[in-house]
């Protein structure tokens, strides 16, 4: 009895231990070729916000990265990465154009 318990925690210490070692390697890791690009988009990304003090959204974003640049993304992938920055484009609130009738006005007044 005593035996297997003593095995179990063996086999749990190897478990950690295996772990431990692998959680090393992830820190020793290279980006990879598709995360540089997205860097280098991000970089592209606040360039042009800043320049454009934060008008476009991110279908100008994207047309605007496409033709400066010479390449080309596509708008999903534009707006993923201005969400991960947490920026958004500056709209204007819009004015109540709403004008009641006469029939309302009067009815208000009794």
């Amino acid at each position: 009895m005593e035996n297997k318990i003593l095995q179990a925690k063996i086999k749990d210490l190897e478990m950690e231990i295996a772990i431990l070692k692998n959680s090393g390697n992830w820190l020793k890791r290279t980006p990879s070729r598709r995360q540089q690009i997205s860097e280098q988009v991000v970089e592209w990304i606040k360039q042009h916000y800043e320049e454009m003090n934060g008008t476009l959204g991110y279908r100008q974003m994207t047309i605007t990265i496409n033709r400066e640049h010479e390449v080309h993304y596509n708008k999903k992938r534009i707006y993923r990465l201005m969400q991960l920055l947490h920026l958004k484009s500056v709209t204007r609130v819009k004015k109540k154009k709403y004008i009641p009738s006469m029939r309302r006005i009067f009815f208000f007044l009794r």
